[in-house]
């Protein structure tokens, strides 16, 4: 399956893709390279007259662009429009670019290979990210000031040795929802309400639609830190066909359980150091313990000495409604479809420890 085609066009208007250029100059990694780069971005018909033309400035970490010619540049670079929007949706390697002579570089080399470096890479899965921008659904964000980042950690053959991810070759992409309007920054720089943490590979099934955004979660292959909640929301805040897989293959009670220090929100000081325990019927019949600390909960694999202040009885499929948010406990309990011994307080508390919430479409 091939990535969602994301309808683009080539008779894009430049100035957008230079804004996000900008946007994307790491000022962390200029110290020391000032210079003018000329860029002329030729038609595809190679109609002279109708060139545009580009100046990009570098100087003192800093990078202004601007559209004008400029005769006091120290790199010309010039390139076909088809070519250099390519480049920057990752359709096409600068290197290869320059090698098969679709890039002409005069003057300063050397500012030209920096260049390249100075700028967040584009990458083939980008388009998905810009999908995202034109089809954020309005009435479901309207009240939604959040920012979620995606660590997409390269995981290429030279780590496949030791099956390490390795943390200098991450790829950033900041997906900023602001009421109803979305912007995505390929860069850290921001403070995040939700950090997404994924191996590249899976991000790639995930975005070709070979596996869930939560069968992800499910099984340990995305870690999530921050407001779970929103986590939980993400694909909901997008078109449907964004998220092209909604088939959640791998909901079960191990793998929610495995997963339970990471969907529980703030633990509330009235619950921290209590034990539940989880009596399962149904075909995952079972036994579960959780103990709940100031900040974190702790799954057990058996109760040893801990005293249990309450035991949940329900059945696998009723704990599935609780995971998609398809009921709470109070009408679980009103419906006979859950009991407590114990301090039935904490029964009633068990929402909180489904902040992130397994999604199910409509």
């Amino acid at each position: 399956m091939d990535y969602i085609e994301d309808d683009f066009s080539y008779e894009v208007d430049l100035s957008e893709c230079f804004d996000k250029m900008q946007k994307s100059f790491k000022e962390d990694e200029a110290d020391g390279i000032n210079g003018i780069i000329q860029m002329n971005i030729l038609p595809d018909n190679d109609d002279k007259s109708n060139i545009e033309k580009w100046a990009v400035d570098i100087k003192d970490n800093k990078c202004e662009i601007y559209r004008q010619f400029t005769d006091k540049y120290d790199t010309l670079i010039t390139m076909k429009k088809k070519d250099f929007l390519d480049i920057m949706r990752g359709k096409l390697d600068k290197m290869e670019a320059f090698t098969r002579k679709r890039i002409v570089v005069e003057g300063n080399f050397e500012l030209s290979m920096a260049m390249a470096l100075l700028f967040a890479e584009s990458k083939p899965y980008d388009g998905w990210f810009g999908l995202l921008e034109k089809n954020i659904v309005k009435d479901k964000t309207k009240d939604v000031s959040a920012n979620f980042r995606f660590s997409i950690v390269y995981d290429g053959k030279e780590e496949e040795e030791t099956g390490f991810l390795v943390p200098e070759k991450i790829t950033y992409r900041n997906v900023m929802i602001n009421h109803g309007k979305c912007e995505v920054l390929p860069f850290d720089k921001h403070k995040t309400d939700v950090d997404f943490m994924i191996a590249e590979s899976d991000f790639e099934r995930m975005v070709k639609g070979d596996i869930s955004y939560y069968d992800l979660f499910l099984l340990s292959k995305m870690d999530i830190k921050g407001n779970v909640e929103y986590a939980g929301q993400f694909p909901f805040y997008f078109e449907k066909k964004i998220f092209r897989n909604h088939e959640i293959k791998h909901l079960n009670v191990p793998n929610v359980f495995r997963n339970m220090h990471k969907m529980a929100g703030n633990i509330s000081s009235d619950l921290t150091g209590k034990v539940f325990q989880f009596d399962f019927t149904g075909k995952e019949r079972g036994t579960y313990f959780l103990k709940l600390t100031e900040d974190k909960v702790w799954v057990l694999s058996e109760r040893g000495e801990e005293k249990v202040d309450v035991r949940i009885g329900m059945s696998d499929h009723t704990f599935y409604k609780l995971c998609c948010n398809e009921i709470d406990c109070i009408t679980a309990f009103e419906n006979g479809m859950i009991n407590f011994k114990g301090d039935q307080r904490l029964g009633f508390a068990l929402d909180s420890l489904f902040k992130y919430r397994i999604g199910k479409f409509e």
